[in-house]
């Protein structure tokens, strides 16, 4: 949960609150796109996060609950954050297509 939440607050991470598998492709049908659809790439990316998880273990032990976290965005999520969630089926890498 500290984890999805310095994701939320301190990394861009909004979407994990607000939305649920499907709901952006139905947005995007709702605003007029024709042939939506979305694809899983996690399986794609997850060894670049996993490469960044490496660089970043000598900063592992700012745990995303630390008052330091907030200064070492980057290197907290690398460490604890996307290759972790990903693993715990929290985190997901999605390309969303359509047309207009």
């Amino acid at each position: 949960r500290a984890t999805i939440d310095f994701l939320y607050h301190h990394a861009g991470g909004y979407g994990l609150y607000q939305q649920n598998p499907g709901e952006i492709s139905a947005a995007m049908t709702d605003a007029g796109f024709r042939g939506v659809s979305e694809t899983d790439w996690s399986q794609y990316t997850m060894p670049t996060y996993d490469r960044l998880r490496k660089i970043a273990r000598p900063l592992s032990w700012i745990s995303p609950s630390s008052p330091l976290a907030p200064h070492f965005v980057n290197s907290v999520m690398a460490s604890h954050g996307y290759s972790t969630l990903y693993e715990e089926g929290v985190f997901r890498y999605i390309i969303y297509r359509g047309r207009k």
